[in-house]
């Protein structure tokens, strides 16, 4: 079954919509991409620096995005390449754990995962993705896409009174945090990295927008649908938005917008699913 929906809009960071633009052209669309946000590094390493030269303090690590993945474990891969890791008794056994590029060299960087009794819980198999990437194991991943999901199944695992280490954007809810207060365990969020809203955009994409030639318009994140109505305003009535999850869907929603789809499960494959379908 191909999409009814011939064109496609996506709105997320450059590098992830052409990550999934494949998706929807095997399904048959036609795919447009015009990112909404920008993702950055944060303005200040300091917070991150000191959580990675305190990391065997924690028990757990939370990743709520693959974006979190990359600006954590690249930041680490730095101090670790400038010899900065200053807490480190758990691996003062092994030498090479100073000495090798840890994430091209897995043995060293995965040992040190294991032996630190540090496990990792993440948020959506695009996170799980990107840590078995790098050659480590999730222990912990949610049946709910979201931060309440992820409270919920700690407190299932029955592990509550421990210490977390959250990797957050620099905005967003503090659902996460505060849920895992209220259970007990000691939490610390550290920004890696940052959600920039974009001004510009391509001007071909609004005059499709306002000819009724784009079908459906992806939305997959709260600060994505922000950015995408400051961008195009009225012209996204002429077409049908689609969201990723409730807490989006409530975003767009907030805006004054109409939410046509939302995915039933937080994925694009879920939402070529429903496009197939209902469009």
């Amino acid at each position: 079954m191909t999409l009814i929906a011939k064109t496609i809009l996506l709105t997320r960071p450059q590098e992830q919509s052409e990550e999934s633009r494949n998706l929807f052209e095997k399904a048959g669309a036609t795919v447009l991409i015009q990112p909404t946000i920008d993702i950055l590094p944060p303005n200040d390493w300091k917070p991150v620096d000191q959580a990675i030269q305190n990391i065997s303090l924690f028990d757990w690590i939370i990743f709520s995005s693959s974006n979190g993945v990359h600006y954590f474990f690249q930041r680490f891969q730095t101090l670790m390449n400038q010899k900065q890791y200053i807490n480190a008794k758990i691996v003062e056994s092994d030498s090479s754990f100073y000495e090798n590029n840890l994430l091209n060299k897995n043995d060293a960087f995965i040992n040190y995962w294991k032996n630190g009794k540090i496990k990792i819980a993440a948020l959506g198999p695009g996170t799980v993705a990107a840590i078995q990437n790098l050659g480590l194991t999730v222990n912990l991943v949610p049946s709910e896409f979201s931060a309440a999901g992820m409270v919920a199944a700690f407190k299932r695992e029955k592990e509550m009174k421990k210490r977390f280490l959250s990797i957050r954007a620099n905005r967003g809810r503090d659902v996460l945090k505060k849920g895992l207060l209220e259970l007990g365990a000691t939490v610390q969020e550290i920004i890696a990295y940052q959600s920039v809203d974009r001004k510009d955009y391509n001007p071909r994409i609004l005059d499709l927008l306002n000819t009724n030639n784009i079908d459906a318009v992806i939305i997959t994140s709260s600060a994505i649908a922000r950015s995408l109505i400051q961008m195009f305003g009225e012209s996204l009535r002429k077409t049908s938005l689609i969201s990723i999850s409730p807490i989006t869907s409530k975003t767009i929603q907030e805006n004054g917008f109409e939410v046509a789809l939302e995915a039933k499960k937080a994925t694009l494959e879920n939402i070529v699913d429903l496009l197939k379908k209902e469009l």
